[in-house]
């Protein structure tokens, strides 16, 4: 009779984080909030220059997002 290994899966989660991040990671993880942190920058530049229809009757007219209603 043949025993069969137990196959792992390579992208199973771990049961518990690492002791200690290796410099490898570290740079991962800085390089992944700075594109995170421009990404937000650039949607919050980019809302700000969105502009909102709104109707009054026939009348079209624009406003700028930021300025109230």
């Amino acid at each position: 009779m043949v025993q069969q290994q137990p196959q792992t899966n390579p992208q199973a989660a771990m049961p518990e984080p690492p002791q200690m991040v290796s410099t490898k990671d570290a740079m991962y993880f800085s390089d992944m909030m700075s594109w995170n942190l421009l990404a937000a920058k650039k949607a919050h530049f980019f809302a700000s220059q969105c502009r909102i229809r709104s109707s009054a009757g026939d009348r079209a007219r624009w406003t700028n997002a930021s300025t109230p209603l």
